[in-house]
């Protein structure tokens, strides 16, 4: 999992906690039951008090995770107990291990997770709204934290960035989709657009589409960009023709094209970096 997801999640964990936290204070004496305990009939498991610097917790869950997430430092967490200690944070009433197994296994990642729709989310028994609404928001909060950086100008210094921006959404989709990022004459970033959803293997592109959207915009220049759920991200024969023509399109009413990028789960590549768009 990249450094800067990890470190993002591990934040949004930690509010969480202490929402729910707050929450049960205020609830106390109302009769509020934790969800999937007393509310259901069941008997609230035996809380155990543990220790972390300066901090006493209280939990029934996997107490050595969040010892680990709470602690100094980045935790090295891999993608089954991330989605266990979630799990636990949003009162799953689950096998908290099993149940992130079982969406690893099924969506590939904890990237995979967060970019599984509700509806695919919903189609797994033991998957509470709760939860879908905590990996909903982690997903928009994950997608607000790698943007920022595009709010300056997008240069070589900033390349990580923007992978990892389009990355969040794009390297897990199961269908074929189409992003195009549009930029003013600074290079800042005018609007971040979902051009077209496929097939698993094919998108719809018309160059004059593009071009039309980016007039309409003002842009001086745009990134494509588009997903292989194949997982493979080596461009196609039909992709680099594609790209000529949408270079040509917009090479007439004075708009550059920087690059086109192909995200996959085994890697992105840059049309650019390949020499199928040439340098004007």
């Amino acid at each position: 999992m990249p450094r800067l997801m990890s470190r993002s999640i591990i934040q949004i964990i930690d509010a969480a906690d202490r929402a729910v936290a707050q929450v049960e204070r205020e609830q106390q004496g109302t009769g509020f039951t934790r969800p999937g305990y007393a509310g259901a009939g069941l008997a609230e498991p035996r809380r155990t008090a543990f220790q972390v610097d300066s901090l006493t917790f209280q939990s029934a869950g996997p107490n050595h995770l969040l010892a680990r997430i709470t602690g100094e430092g980045t935790p090295e967490l891999d993608d089954v107990d991330m989605l266990e200690v979630l799990l636990f944070l949003s009162g799953a009433r689950v096998d908290g291990r099993a149940m992130a197994e079982a969406l690893v296994g099924r969506f590939g990642n904890l990237g995979g997770v967060l970019n599984a729709s509700t509806g695919q989310l919903r189609d797994l028994d033991g998957m509470g709204e709760m939860t879908i609404s905590m990996f909903k928001a982690i997903q928009a909060t994950l997608r607000r934290v790698l943007r920022a950086p595009l709010e300056d100008p997008i240069t070589i210094g900033s390349w990580q960035a923007l992978v990892d921006y389009l990355g969040l959404d794009m390297r897990y989709e199961r269908v074929e989709t189409l992003r195009l990022l549009f930029l003013d004459r600074k290079n800042n970033l005018i609007r971040d657009e979902t051009m077209h959803r496929g097939t698993v293997d094919h998108t719809p592109l018309y160059p004059r589409e593009v071009a039309k959207r980016a007039l309409e915009l003002h842009a001086s220049a745009l990134i494509m960009a588009h997903n292989h759920p194949s997982g493979d991200p080596t461009p196609s024969r039909a992709d680099i023709e594609t790209t000529k023509q949408v270079q040509a399109a917009l090479a007439t009413l004075g708009i550059a094209l920087h690059d086109h990028l192909i995200l996959a789960a085994r890697g992105i590549t840059s049309l650019r970096s390949l020499g199928h768009i040439g340098v004007k």
